[in-house]
């Protein structure tokens, strides 16, 4: 928004955020505090301060009242549009005045206050969007307009009470770059002015940044749990993953030196049965001989009769 503002041109007046303070009732995010506060304080010749941005914080929105059951028609809720400062600080200090323009219907739509309280408070039985201008006490800075829609039923269709309104309130910070030098010192002079105390300021919401601390702590808290249980996590997982590891590498081991085993008792068979048909050929070989041998003799035997007895001439 600061740089926004800052390409904008010098002293323009513009919205730096705009945050839903509530949702028609209930307290918000809460944005960074700070009354008016400056990025550099350099002194210029000139007119203006150069360098220099200022943030004002400022709450607007409505809050409304249900006028009950046995309200007229027309009047059904009493309702009150304003702008104040969110954490008690006489807005004066860099308004002017401020102009609300509410709905033709009602007499003097246009309404325009020049002191706090800076408000208007009508009866009604419509919602309707309202201008809220804004006029800075430097004449040299524009007019900033917002739109507000006054609220007068709660969200989501709830039901309507007679003791609780229905609040429906923005954070916002108007922002002037290079402010000029009278606006810039008034402003740091009154920014700490208190207003008077509201009427209605147990229902509005309080801006603080202990909200926004302790959800930081909370948070934290729960990250560190969750991280602490991811560790353990991690830690069990690697202790499976180093026994399952070992178990891989055992069962390795066993199978190489059951292979190994099988291999060694595969030779021994071999040469087993190496040596057996050897045996069995030597055997083969030497009955070959022998028979070879008697084979041989008797042939020998067959032969030598005819020669012992001698020849047919002979025997006569």
């Amino acid at each position: 928004a600061a740089a926004q503002s800052a390409r904008d041109g010098l002293g323009s007046g513009r919205l730096g955020r705009s945050l839903d303070a509530t949702a028609r009732g209930g307290c918000a995010w809460r944005p960074r505090l700070g009354m008016a506060s400056k990025r550099m304080k350099l002194t210029d010749a000139g007119d203006r301060r150069k360098d220099v941005l200022i943030c004002c914080p400022i709450a607007f929105g409505s809050i409304s009242f249900w006028m009950g059951k046995k309200a007229d028609e027309q009047a059904t809720h009493q309702w009150t549009l304003y702008v104040r400062g969110p954490h008690g600080e006489n807005l004066s200090y860099f308004l002017e005045k401020v102009v609300f323009v509410l709905h033709h219907s009602f007499s003097n739509p246009e309404r325009e206050l020049r002191a706090p309280p800076y408000e208007v408070t009508e009866k009604g039985w419509g919602e309707f969007e309202a201008k809220i201008r804004l006029h800075f006490r430097d004449a040299t800075e524009k007019m900033v307009e917002i739109s507000h829609t006054i609220a007068l039923y709660p969200p989501n269709n709830g039901q309507l009470s007679a003791k609780k309104p229905v609040l429906s309130e923005r954070y916002d910070e108007v922002v002037f770059t290079e402010p000029t030098e009278d606006f810039y010192e008034h402003v740091l002079a009154h920014q700490h002015d208190r207003a008077a105390k509201h009427p209605l300021e147990e229902h509005f919401p309080i801006y603080s940044d202990l909200g926004d601390v302790e959800r930081i702590t909370a948070a934290r808290e729960v990250i560190k749990q969750e991280t602490q249980a991811l560790k353990a996590q991690i830690t069990r997982l690697d202790g499976e993953t180093d026994a399952y590891r070992q178990q891989v590498a055992l069962t390795a081991r066993a199978s190489k030196k059951k292979a190994t085993s099988a291999s060694s008792n595969t030779g021994d068979n071999d040469g087993a049965r190496e040596s057996s048909s050897a045996s069995n050929s030597n055997s083969s070989s030497s009955k070959g001989v022998k028979r070879s041998a008697s084979d041989a003799g008797l042939k020998q035997g067959r032969a030598a009769p005819p020669s012992s007895r001698g020849s047919p001439s002979s025997r006569g």
